[in-house]
């Protein structure tokens, strides 16, 4: 049937099955032959017709919600396949379909329109939008919100910031719609748009601003194929002016599950003389006794299967399914001679996608439970290669495959140095093992089940392997799976640290980049970072700097130093060619790189005679320049580091010299709350060691409005350093008089409330400094500051006690403000008292 609409179908495109049938006799000839077969296959195949399809078939109905006997604009059947779905869902217009069962039911329903729903399925492309898909095009598009004329949009943003499991940003009784999230699009040139995504398609919706409405969600537009596609339509800016980017205009599909072969030409001219060979050899595969099968595969396996033409030759001409089907025989050499080429294509990923919509996975996870070791090492390996999607892993998982990997990994052997001819083989089986294991380790599900299974003692047993083949997967699983905490901590109570340090003196330069990652992501802890420097893995990471040509290895070994470095002690064991390397590294660098390197030099930092070697080395300018950039990671680490170095008066006048104050404080306009708190944290030493700090202060133009904008953000971490810097700016006369004339303090009174105590401290701070300027002390009074700050004091922080005991004086010249304390138990002493007690150096 797929061959008769691929040759004998008449399409109004050059390409197959990608435009519209002609209304040709020819066609209407086949429609009728498929309708037919739909028909009647319920009633003469009726075990197959149950049979649930790996992917649902989708396309644009032309049914509505009255061809179901219903009002509800949603349909599903009662029936559903073993993971809740149901077999038939209706989501107007898109229609999703599980079993030939279901597909004749909907083909009766249609009842005078059957060839015209027979024709739209075959026409309809696939309904592919899903939460991955659509984040990654929301992500693209929020590029295209900048500032000045070239932009695309002024702005665009999700109703809800909470993100469900599965990915979908609506109210639950809108998933079953198939609703995944709702976004409110400014464009430049005309009304603000209300747009719903769903798996259908896009749209405009009713007017849902912000999450929880109850009403605004109908459809009042047309259903678009993609949101580009939807803002070309309504925006002529946005069609017109725009440089969309690449990765829109071709796909919104998610690369992870979406990705479709690529298409060959059907003449003969261009075929190799392998892909004939390769005919002739399937075509003995399908015929063939055991003894010729053997012979066969071997045959196959003397081309080159790593040559894409032959992969997919073996795919197109029907060898992949006697290939796999090979695995439910009992003959060993057949099942070993069809792994060993299964190994060796599954390299490519179409071919890895064909093997899981084949059902292999389950062949090869069953294959594990062998007792031939050759079979279950060669079943790993090809698992290896296949499960390098979200899909193939979740696959492994469900059929308990991740716990017969597990199984594969004890391996019997004590000393991994010296193994017997026995041996080996068991070793490999564990080499295998643990191959498969790392593609899976990236999902955290995954992870979770590896350690459930008892994979983490079994991987640092193999982890004393002397051989660079067994100890890359090792530590590579190992460094995958230690972004989970509890990973990390069994690493480092499991002794693993001594023996990635060890390893960062391998010659392997892939060893060495994944001990050093492993390394980056255990350094969290401070254990392991203590354990770093006591077996001298210290020097180790920086002698890796020298390789800076393997970006990847470059990249995890200033990783780990800026993590290790976290710990002041390890900071003192680097030598002072360390700091004069990473400087030198800040510039011509992946951003990866420059993430970790400005990372570093934070840390290293807080030792004051680091700050002057780092504005001597020639530091300043390159952290200075970084400021311009967008990634949030390397905006966050560079302000740290300025923050830093700021305290050094040398270092203060090269920041002022090359704008990078203005530079900072304009981060402060960044959405990310991260950048945010960063900037402002890093501007207090600026203010506080800058010449003419005032007047530098004052120059900014709208500087000090856009610091008190910040006070109403939501977040305790922007709050706390926004009035850190209050603190410093209210310190000129003339600031505190511009910040009181914007309504600093009800801004401030505001936020006494809190219960953080980082917040607390910095903002009675802020308090105590605004106090000291003509008529706040009375309206920090009427403002009803006092009594909520009064309540600071019952925090057990100490820093906590000082800055509001320093606020409450500055109060307390106010004779209303002294009864409020009264009223709420402060009994208000002398000033020598409180200067003595609390001002007094500690």
């Amino acid at each position: 049937m797929g061959l008769s609409l691929t040759k004998a179908a008449q399409w109004t495109t050059a390409s197959s099955g990608t435009g519209k049938l002609e209304f040709t006799p020819m066609n209407e000839s086949l429609l009728k032959e498929i309708l037919c077969f739909v028909e009647q296959f319920s009633s003469q195949h009726p075990q197959e017709a149950e049979h649930v399809f790996e992917e649902p078939l989708q396309w644009r109905t032309t049914l509505v919600a009255s061809d179901f006997k219903t009002d509800d604009s949603a349909v599903q059947s009662h029936e559903k396949d073993s993971e809740g779905l149901p077999l038939l869902q209706f989501s107007p217009p898109a229609v999703y379909v599980r079993s030939f069962s279901q597909l004749s039911k909907l083909v009766h329903l249609a009842d005078d329109k059957k060839l015209e729903e027979v024709r739209t399925c075959l026409e309809g492309k696939k309904v592919s939008l899903n939460p991955t898909a659509v984040k990654n095009e929301v992500e693209l598009l929020k590029q295209l919100c900048s500032e000045g004329e070239k932009r695309a949009l002024k702005s665009l943003r999700y109703t809800s910031d909470f993100e469900f499991s599965n990915g979908c940003r609506t109210p639950l009784w809108r998933q079953p719609h198939g609703e995944i999230c709702y976004l409110v699009i400014e464009p430049c040139d005309t009304e603000t748009l209300y747009i719903t995504y769903s798996t259908a398609g896009v749209f405009l919706n009713e007017g849902i601003k912000q999450e929880g409405e109850e009403s605004g969600y109908e459809r009042t537009s047309d259903v678009y194929t993609d949101l580009v596609t939807l803002l070309k339509s309504r925006s002529p800016h946005f069609n017109t002016g725009t440089s969309v980017p690449v990765e829109l205009e071709s796909s919104t599909d998610s690369e992870e599950e979406e990705e479709q072969p690529a298409r060959h030409p059907e003449g003969n001219t261009d075929l190799p003389p392998e892909y004939w060979q390769i005919q002739k050899l399937v075509k003995y595969l399908k015929a063939s006794d055991q003894k010729a099968t053997v012979l066969t595969l071997y045959a196959m396996m003397d081309l080159n299967l790593m040559q894409e033409t032959c992969q997919l030759a073996i795919r197109d001409l029907g060898g992949l399914e006697i290939l796999l089907n090979l695995l439910d025989t009992k003959e060993v050499r057949c099942k070993i001679g069809s792994l060993k080429i299964l190994r060796k294509i599954s390299h490519n990923m179409q071919i890895s996608r064909t093997i899981v919509d084949m059902r292999g996975l389950q062949r090869m996870v069953t294959t594990l439970d062998s007792p031939n070791k050759d079979l279950k090492a060669l079943s790993a390996e090809t698992i290896a290669n296949v499960a390098r999607f979200h899909r193939a892993r979740k696959i492994v998982r469900n059929l308990d495959g991740i716990k017969k990997l597990v199984k594969l990994l004890d391996c019997g052997t004590p000393n991994l140095a010296q193994v017997s001819a026995n041996q080996e083989k068991d070793v490999e089986v564990a080499r295998c093992g643990v191959l498969a294991l790392w593609s899976c380790s990236k999902s955290c599900k995954n992870k979770e089940a590896i350690r459930k299974a008892g994979g983490i003692p079994l991987l640092g047993r193999l982890l004393k392997s002397p051989h660079a083949n067994m100890l890359i997967p090792v530590v590579g699983t190992l460094q995958e799976c230690s972004s989970e905490e509890s990973y990390r901590v069994t690493i480092q109570t499991e002794g693993m640290i001594k023996d990635l340090v060890k390893n960062l003196r391998s010659d392997n330069d892939e060893l060495q980049m994944h001990c050093a990652s492993a390394i980056f992501k255990c350094a969290e802890e401070k254990e392991t970072r203590d354990l770093v420097r006591k077996y001298k893995g210290l020097q180790q990471l920086v002698s890796l700097l020298g390789k800076a040509d393997n970006k990847q290895l470059l990249a995890a070994a200033t990783g780990a130093i800026w993590k290790c470095s976290i710990s002041t002690d390890n900071v003192a064991e680097y030598k002072h060619n360390a700091l004069q390397t990473l400087v030198g590294l800040l510039t011509d660098q992946p951003e990866e790189v420059l993430v970790n390197v400005a990372g570093a030099l934070g840390e290293f930092a807080q030792i004051p005679a680091n700050k002057p070697t780092i504005g001597k080395c020639g530091g300043i300018k390159p952290l200075v320049n970084l400021l311009i950039g967008t990634n949030q990671a390397l905006l966050v680490n560079v302000t740290k580091a300025l923050g830093a170095c700021a305290t050094d008066k040398d270092n203060m006048t090269i920041i002022q010299q090359l704008d990078g104050v203005r530079l900072v404080w304009s981060l402060l306009k960044k959405p990310s709350p991260d950048v945010q708190s960063s900037a402002a944290w890093a501007l207090c030493p600026c203010i506080e060691n800058a010449k003419d700090a005032g007047e530098m202060v004052r120059s900014l133009v709208g500087g000090l409005e856009l610091i008190l904008n910040l006070l109403k953000s939501t977040n305790n971490e922007v709050l706390a350093s926004i009035c850190a810097a209050i603190a410093k700016i209210a310190r000129d006369e003339e600031n505190l008089a511009v910040l009181t004339d914007h309504g600093v303090i009800p801004l401030l009174t505001k936020l006494t409330d809190t219960t953080d105590d980082r917040l607390r401290h910095h903002l009675a701070e802020a308090i105590y400094y605004c106090c000291m300027w003509g008529n706040n002390r009375e309206s920090f009074g009427e403002a009803q500051a006092v009594a909520p700050l009064v309540r600071f004091l019952k925090s057990k922080d100490t820093a906590v006690h000082l800055s509001t005991a320093k606020a409450l004086y500055q109060l307390s010249w106010v004779p209303n403000n002294v009864i409020t304390m009264y009223e709420r138990g402060v009994v208000k002493v002398s000033c020598s008292v409180v200067v003595a007690a609390f001002l007094s150096p500690h």
